[in-house]
């Protein structure tokens, strides 16, 4: 192999004698078909090749009467990009699926389907705990540490900030909390030194990077083309999802990179987030995410690991190699040219969701599909927090797992190719019912009362719903629905509705209710009302005159009047009332109530 670029390179065998012409076939390694070209020569230049890729090649001799077959495989890479500027924001102890797919982390699910990002669905950690990681990252070996505990030495081996400065490019550190520039003390505030790598290599000896390369993050440049040609960022204990939970740094990255991100995506620029090991509960299964301007926009499931990445970092800037980062590949294959996407447009909004709206039980897993978007190369969907993508990511199809004790939550997908990506397309999706809304009717009723009517919203999801009346009262129609109609005997009390599904049963909503009259004692209140029933106006008349509360309520225990009565005159009200069935409520100042029921007729 010679003159290997970014887009060709030039293939040489040796010469067989006899031959008239060659064959050469070539492919992206682990692709079909092959790609088949003549020589009539030993060598041939491939053009119009794809950037960072590993290619497979076979040749075979063309004679007068017959053919070779083809030779063994041999392999090739064109030159990855180099990008201006590369930023790393390393996060803390969290797996793969406890990132991608979850609604804590919102500005990260957003990145990972950026028509510039390529998410690794394959990425892991090599160890435990977090701070050996750190040094695989930074140098291709733990340097002998096998602990978090504070690192008080300083290295002489290889590491990658040095290659960069050796090699005449730029690179620094950006921490959070750190007091001053080239702090090596091991904590102050929420910063800690066991996550800053590049500290233990700091002084003046072999393969040691200036203390200036230590830098605090009020210091990240706003001028962006001033930034170092890799550098990395590290938040503090609070913010890195170490102590501070999924939420806060998915709101802290956002807050802190995004800005940056943008800017990578149309200046030759990279950004890297990455994740230094998992919480020690999926294999060290974790969350790598490139964006920028030379990415494709794709999920990627070539297992990688730190090794792989400090490998590409130092093909890109044509570095030597630093511990086990020599006996790793470097990522290929998910790198385009600046402005090379062949679509126009961006793929219209998937039409529909399909899959169960109702009874999704936690626990379970549950097929929803889009169907086939024209030009879309990738579909980009989200599910509830705390769900789990089973399989499908990336294609029209997915198989999710509902969380335990599930109640709703949104299934949202996206379409998307290199020039953009649709709006989202969403459904939401219920398991066991939400709290049934407010109680509708009587809160006051006489004893023995006939068909008083109580009633609550639909509530999405639900199939059935239990309703529960005070006792000596029956429930004379409606069970089962959203509205019953309720016999009382001589006590008030609780009602009660839960609504159910398959997958279980809601709390209870409540209303309180109170007998506060009875059919025989009416007589004994000390006002009338006449006449009544009526078509016209009620007259409420005292028997004396003192201050009373009156209070006129329909049949569903809403108050429609209230007010202070206090002489014996007759007062009139209701003429604007349509027909229907009303209660007074008369309250004196010493805590006695009473209450009639009066019809207004057609």
């Amino acid at each position: 192999m010679a003159a290997i670029t970014t887009s060709s390179a030039t293939i040489s065998w040796n010469a067989v004698t006899g031959a008239t012409s060659y064959k050469l076939q070539y492919r992206a390694k682990g692709t079909t078909p092959w790609t088949v070209v003549s020589a009539t020569s030993n060598s041939k230049e491939l053009t119009g090749l794809e950037i960072g890729t590993r290619y497979e090649a076979q040749v075979r001799s063309i004679c007068s009467a017959q053919k070779s077959p083809w030779s063994s495989t041999q392999t090739f890479q064109t030159l990855l990009p180099t990008p201006d500027h590369i930023v790393i924001c390393i996060m803390e102890n969290k797996a793969y699926d406890q990132i991608i797919g979850s609604s804590l982390a919102d500005y990260i699910n957003s990145l990972a389907t950026d028509v510039n990002s390529v998410l690794f669905t394959q990425s892991y950690a090599l160890t435990h705990p977090s701070q050996p990681n750190y040094l695989y990252l930074f140098s291709g070996d733990n340097q002998g540490v096998t602990s978090s505990n504070c690192i008080t030495q300083f290295f002489t081996t290889e590491n990658l900030g040095y290659q960069l400065i050796a090699a005449g490019k730029s690179y620094a550190t950006y921490s959070e909390d750190l007091p001053s520039v080239g702090f090596d003390g091991c904590s102050s505030g929420k910063y800690v030194r066991r996550h800053n790598p590049a500290a233990n290599w700091m002084g003046t000896g072999a393969n040691q990077i200036p203390a200036t390369t230590n830098q605090p993050l009020t210091s990240f440049p706003t001028d962006y083309a001033t930034l170092p040609t890799l550098s990395l960022v590290i938040p503090n204990l609070d913010n890195d999802m170490h102590s501070g939970g999924i939420k806060v740094g998915d709101m802290w990255l956002k807050e802190h990179l995004d800005s940056y991100i943008q800017w990578a995506k149309t200046h030759n620029s990279l950004f890297i987030l990455t994740w230094d090991e998992d919480d020690d509960s999926s294999g060290n299964h974790i969350a790598t995410i490139f964006t920028g301007e030379m990415m494709k926009h794709a999920n990627d499931s070539t297992h990688i690991d730190h090794f792989n990445v400090l490998r590409t970092f130092e093909d890109m800037y044509g570095l030597p190699y630093a511990g086990e980062a020599a006996n790793a590949d470097n990522i290929s294959g998910v790198w385009k040219e600046s402005n090379s996407c062949s679509y126009t447009s961006a793929p219209a909004n998937p039409a529909s969701i399909s899959g169960a709206t109702s009874d999704v039980c936690g626990g379970n897993a549950y097929d929803f599909s889009c169907p086939v978007v024209a030009n879309a190369t990738l579909y980009n969907w989200t599910v509830p927090g705390g769900a789990t993508i089973n399989s499908g990511q990336g294609t029209d199809s997915i198989a999710a797992t509902m969380p335990s004790g599930f109640v709703s939550g949104k299934i949202s997908v996206n379409a998307a190719n290199c020039f953009g990506a649709s709006a989202n397309r969403s459904i939401t999706v219920y398991g066991i019912p939400p709290k049934p809304g407010a109680i509708t009717g009587a809160t006051a009723v006489c004893a023995n009362q006939m068909n008083v009517p109580y009633s609550i919203a639909n509530v999405p999801g639900a199939s059935n719903y239990k309703w529960t009346v005070p006792a000596g009262a029956a429930i004379a129609s409606g069970q089962g629905s959203t509205s019953i109609t309720v016999n009382y005997g001589p006590n008030g009390g609780t009602v009660k509705v839960l609504a159910k599904s398959s997958c279980g049963s809601s709390p209870n909503r409540t209303l309180m209710v109170s007998v506060t009259c009875k059919e025989g004692e009416l007589s004994m209140a000390p006002f009338s009302i006449y006449p009544n029933p009526t078509s016209d106006e009620f007259l409420l008349k005292m028997d004396y005159d003192e201050s009373m509360t009156v209070s006129i309520n329909d049949i569903s225990g809403r108050t429609l009047i209230r007010f202070q009565n206090t002489s014996s005159e007759a007062t009139a009200f209701g003429k604007d009332f349509p027909a229907g069935v009303y209660f007074v409520e008369v309250t004196n100042s010493h805590g006695g109530s009473w209450v009639k029921k009066v019809v207004k007729e057609w």
